[in-house]
């Protein structure tokens, strides 16, 4: 029986053990006898050795035995390179794995070098996909470009390739004309531009075509499309629709992970307290190695002031995927929390850093600010997002809300919340914040007739609140009384709800003891003037 036969056996039945052992026993035995075996199968027995140390996560010692058998390759006799060598073990398969081997140790330098090496006329497609990952991470831009194509050359359908080389300024007709897939497949051209809009953060119109993706007979209840259509709406201010897209999005698949942290966090600003329960019971049976379930477990600790456990979650996301986003923002809220402010501020900027695009960064490191009383800097921050995202209605907003806590400048956050509403009439920060600016300006009979309106298109707590304390300031405490009530039913734990019944309360107590107080002194007034005397003065019996 032939040892290196077995180990070919053994090595395509992937009994990596078997592998592992009997590899071991034949390099003792190459170095104790040299003329044991063949130099062909000497570099057959390195390269099952190196591959049972891959499977078992040995990466640096498999990376240098790989290594050591290129070295014994390249000291074979000709005669013996040209014979016959499997796929499996053959040089471009060791030199993969050596790139496998450096990308997992973080040596990226090491891992392109590794793939150079192979000549591009035996490069194939997972070599160009890969060297277009690593050169697309160091910016080289046409290297990645090129990479890309050679891969929809052969594989048309590779989407993500697709959308990579729309990420890198390729235009959807060129990327469309390259996939070359015919008429078979109607729905191609309009998933490319649907990402096209994405990419170049036109998110509105992003939405509207994932909407049609979504709705059409070839796409319909499509998961990644409905994904991408809950991302595009959450990022075109429609947080409403966002939230009922992810709320669908988990109701037909209980294991789905992508965009789940992003639901969470909704839930969360949203007070929707027993559906993140539910969601955070639900998803973490789905995956402990993915950084969703982590995230949302954060948020339902948050949801109970479990501020240290919320930061631990947050930790464990970002250890399993240092490119979270919403770990960071899940990590600063924490953070706060804990009155931990400073620290909680660079997990924000770091946010920031990681989505530069993206107002929620922007809105909670200057939220972090405002209640530091630091407003100078929140509308430095605020300023930011404007110039980076644009003029949205969410941006606007946001500079109207650093605005706020002076009083000089309330006019120019009115006339900032006007141009949001011109862009978006039903953008519900826009409305909240124009009803708390015309409270503040005691406006109040301004605030009520535009809350009435407001709150038929909007079941907002917060507007019913607001629109409560106008009532309230206004004497018209059964109208209060009724919008705290809408408030409460709306969101059970509304706080300025309750302070707002609370202080109705007080008031009609005030007023009962000044009623009171009022007719004593009159019935007072009286005796002096007729010259009666008090009852106690003139005792019945």
């Amino acid at each position: 029986v032939s040892v290196v036969d077995q180990l070919r056996m053994m090595h395509s039945y992937n009994m990596h053990i078997s592998t592992s052992l009997l590899s071991n026993i034949a390099m003792t035995m190459m170095q104790n006898c040299k003329d044991l075996f063949g130099g062909h199968q000497q570099y057959e027995i390195l390269v099952y050795n190196a591959d049972s140390l891959f499977l078992n996560k040995e990466h640096k010692k498999a990376e240098v035995v790989y290594r050591k058998a290129l070295s014994w390759h390249k000291s074979m006799p000709k005669n013996l390179k040209s014979s016959a060598i499997s796929p499996e073990i053959d040089l471009l398969h060791v030199k993969f794995r050596i790139y496998e081997c450096c990308m997992i140790d973080g040596n990226e330098d090491s891992a392109l070098e590794a793939l150079l090496r192979i000549e591009e006329r035996q490069r194939s497609v997972k070599v160009n996909y890969a060297l277009a990952k690593l050169y697309q991470a160091r910016h080289l831009r046409r290297n990645s470009i090129n990479c890309y194509k050679e891969v929809l050359r052969s594989c048309p359908l590779a989407l993500d390739c697709a959308v990579e080389l729309l990420r890198l300024g390729e235009h959807p007709n060129v990327v469309i004309s390259i996939m070359n897939v015919g008429c078979n497949i109607d729905w191609l051209p309009s998933y490319i531009k649907a990402h096209a809009f994405v990419i170049s953060r036109d998110f509105s119109k992003a939405a509207v075509a994932f909407d049609v993706l979504h709705k059409s007979v070839t796409l319909n209840r499509n998961l990644n499309i409905l994904s991408d259509l809950a991302y595009a709406s959450y990022m075109a201010e429609d947080q409403s629709a966002a939230l009922q897209h992810y709320k669908s999005l988990h109701m037909q698949d209980k294991f789905w992970l992508r965009g789940m942290d992003l639901y969470a966090c909704i839930l969360y600003e949203e007070k929707m307290t027993e559906e993140l329960d539910k969601l955070s019971t639900e998803i973490f049976s789905a995956s402990e190695l993915h950084s969703e379930p982590w995230v949302v477990m954060g948020y339902q600790a948050i949801t109970s002031e479990e501020f240290t456990k919320s930061v631990y979650m947050a930790a464990k996301a970002n250890q399993l995927d240092m490119f979270s986003v919403q770990a960071f923002l899940l990590k600063a809220a924490g953070l706060a929390g804990l009155g931990e402010v400073q620290k909680a501020l660079v997990h924000s900027r770091e946010a920031i850093t990681l989505a530069p695009h993206r107002l929620d960064c922007y809105s909670k490191l200057v939220a972090l600010y405002m209640t530091e009383n630091r407003n100078n800097e929140a509308l430095t921050v605020a300023k930011s997002a404007f110039e980076t995202i644009g003029p949205t209605p969410g941006t606007y907003v946001l500079c109207a809300l650093a605005m706020m806590p002076e009083p000089t400048s309330l006019e120019r956050a009115a006339k900032l919340v006007e141009r949001a509403l011109s862009l978006d009439p039903n953008h519900r920060s826009a409305v909240e914040m124009k009803s708390s600016i015309l409270y503040r300006q005691e406006k109040y009979t301004d605030a009520i007739k535009f809350l009435k309106s407001a709150t038929q298109r909007f079941g907002s707590s917060s507007l019913h609140c607001i629109l409560g304390d106008c009532y309230f300031k206004l004497s018209k405490l059964v109208d209060a009384v009724d919008h705290y009530n809408i408030a409460l039913s709306l969101n059970p734990v509304c706080k300025d709800a309750k302070d707002g019944l609370s202080k109705v309360n007080k008031s009609d107590r005030s007023e009962f003891d000044s009623e009171q107080n009022t007719s004593l002194e009159r019935e007072d007034e009286e005796r002096m003037t007729t010259g009666s005397t008090w009852p106690h003065d003139n005792p019945w019996f």
